[in-house]
């Protein structure tokens, strides 16, 4: 046989035994492995005891999808905070996680794990796994994970933390707006309105909780979690919050076009108005101008939505029921207009899905009240008017140049499903924790509803208002007076974060709430934490949505090692081999 190509033969052995040795050692990425103690309460009669629960994490490549192996079972609420714990650790990273499999297992002695306090953790130990970084096995946690990367408060802190110190573990950390009750003095009467605190109770909040034998530190954010465990500082994106151009000035216009028709229903108002009521819209109009002044242009737009809307019902007071029905039928008709055209619209960036979410809610907001008894349309007329008009003035940012996404059918329906569970899971702890006086089923199933008709961009809005509704209560329940004030900073400062943290995915609607929140913080502070909240859960819809691909590849050192060894040998062999070619080739000549 004629060899007539040593080069060629050379170059396919050392593949072939490279393919080889590849195919020996798989691959080079390794499957990511880690492991971290979960604390537990359980009941056993008419006690409560605190226990622990063994988490392991193994990712591996894969195609996105999240397992939960647990024993016991783990009740719905687990599941769904386990899949929102892997998403925030992703979009903590910036990663896109599309790529990879997560397998969560869960072991314990007690009946059944249930409740998101797990979720905290299970963002810690995912982002130490994406990230590489050690975990120091001597701290333990507790809290669930919210948008933003918040630690929630959770129940049975004192268990909990029994449990923790007789396992040895040196320190826990436990959510900062935890309240810790004393059983002794207690006394809490919730009713569907309010939290009633009948009697001064023990309460002891998490800020000054401590336990004989362990180091208890609370905190706020995942950043500190990740800090605590591995050492790693995070948060480096800056205090400054850069307010785009753009932004300014198409809020500027909103602002104008509702303050212009403040002065226009003025002038077609007569003497006989309601004085008190007149007096009220004054101050809202003072606001206002003050607000313009300062270019806090959302701000000047509330007030002036608000002053509109006082002072459109002073001119429908003394319209006749046939005049009321006319406008009504206008209203009717064009709400119903622009609603069509709304929805002939294409949504390429998260601002034209803001603005889209903004003018669908006025619009079906002024459709619903519309759709009522006389009674009622002749009542709220005054309101649904403005409310259209505010609905066109918002349509203004359909101009804000943003940053493109996938925002397809299919990745809206999953934004949709995947916030309606997070809201369910809230919802579903609430009541654990208090019975159903401070839910809405009401609203979760109109918002299931809107699924059903596929209207995916408001469902996500409603879905995430709800949750932020829930997030609000479980933060303020039993909360005193005086520590209402140091809670509204922290949110402010956490929705700050997540503005900050967009970059050039700047939040029209998250900064617009952020931005009224501020507004409220000394004068009305219960508002002021809802509009924080709403800022927070909606500074970050992107999350939902797919991220560009980026390699993250993490070697395995005893896979390399071996790896490298086959290469050697494969060089060697590949020298003999031709070693030997070449002494066949000399014999033959």
């Amino acid at each position: 046989m004629k060899i007539t190509n040593n080069k060629t033969i050379s170059i396919i052995t050392t593949i072939t035994i490279i393919a080889i040795t590849l195919i020996i050692n798989t691959t080079i990425i390794a499957a990511q492995q880690g492991h971290m103690t979960l604390l537990t309460v359980a009941e056993s009669g008419n006690k409560t005891y605190g226990g622990t629960a063994d988490l392991y994490l193994e990712i591996r490549q894969g195609n996105g999808r999240i397992f939960i192996d647990s024993f016991p079972l783990t009740k719905a609420d687990t599941q769904i905070s386990t899949r929102y714990a892997q998403q925030i650790a992703c979009d903590f990273l910036e990663m896109d996680c599309s790529d990879k499999d997560f397998f969560y297992t869960i072991r314990a002695k007690s009946n059944i794990v249930g409740g998101p306090s797990a979720s905290g953790p299970m963002s810690v130990l995912t982002v130490a796994l994406l990230a590489n970084l050690n975990m120091n096995e001597d701290i333990v946690m507790t809290g669930t994970i919210n948008s933003g990367g918040i630690i929630g408060p959770v129940a049975g802190i004192e268990k909990k933390t029994e449990a923790a110190q007789k396992k040895g573990f040196k320190k826990i950390l436990i959510p900062k707006w935890s309240i810790i009750n004393s059983e002794k003095n207690s006394s809490l009467n919730l009713t569907n309105n309010s939290t009633n605190i009948t009697t001064k109770p023990n309460i002891t909040y998490a800020e000054n909780f401590t336990k004989e034998g362990i180091q208890v530190t609370p905190i706020t954010t995942l950043e500190e979690a990740i800090y605590e465990f591995t050492g790693k500082q995070y948060n480096n994106y800056g205090e400054e919050l850069v307010i785009p151009e753009q932004y300014q000035k198409i809020m500027k216009e909103v602002a104008i076009k509702l303050c212009d028709r403040t002065e226009k229903i003025e002038t077609a108002l007569t003497n006989e108005v309601n004085k008190t009521i007149l007096n009220e819209t004054k101050e809202q109009i003072n606001n206002s101008k003050t607000a313009l002044e300062n270019q806090d242009f959302y701000s000047a737009a509330s007030y002036c939505f608000s002053a509109n809307t006082k002072l459109r019902t002073m001119q429908y007071e003394n319209y006749t029921n046939e005049s009321k029905d006319l406008i009504i039928l206008d209203i009717k008709e064009k709400t119903q207009e622009l609603l069509e055209k709304l929805e002939t619209k294409q949504l390429r960036t998260i601002s034209d899905l803001e603005t889209y979410i903004i003018v669908k809610e006025r619009l079906t907001e002024t459709q619903e009240l519309l759709n009522e008894n006389k009674t009622n349309t002749h009542t709220n007329i005054g309101y649904t008017t403005e409310r259209f008009y505010s609905a066109i003035a918002w349509s203004s940012f359909f101009e804000y140049q943003g940053k493109e996404v996938n925002l397809e059918e299919k990745y809206l329906e999953t934004a949709c499903i995947n916030k309606i569970a997070e809201a369910e899971e809230r919802q579903e702890y609430l009541e654990i924790l208090f019975g159903k006086i401070f839910t809405d089923e009401k609203e979760l199933t109109q918002i299931k509803e809107i699924h059903e008709k596929k209207e995916y961009e408001f469902c996500l809005f409603r879905a995430s208002k709800y949750k932020a509704d829930l997030n609000a209560i479980l933060s303020t329940i039993a909360l005193t007076e005086e520590k209402m004030p140091e809670l509204i900073k922290d949110k402010l400062k956490i929705a700050k974060q997540q503005i900050i943290k967009q970059k050039n995915k700047f939040p029209i609607l998250g900064y617009s709430y952020y931005n009224y929140a501020n507004s409220l913080e000394e004068t009305e502070p219960n508002l002021a934490l809802l509009f924080a909240e709403y800022s927070v859960e909606l500074s970050n819809l992107d999350m939902y949505f797919p991220k560009k691909k980026q390699i993250n590849i993490r070697i395995d050192e005893d896979r390399l090692q071996t790896f490298s060894i086959g290469v050697i040998i494969g060089i060697i062999i590949t020298l003999l081999i031709n070693s030997g070619l070449k002494k066949i080739k000399t014999k033959k000549k």
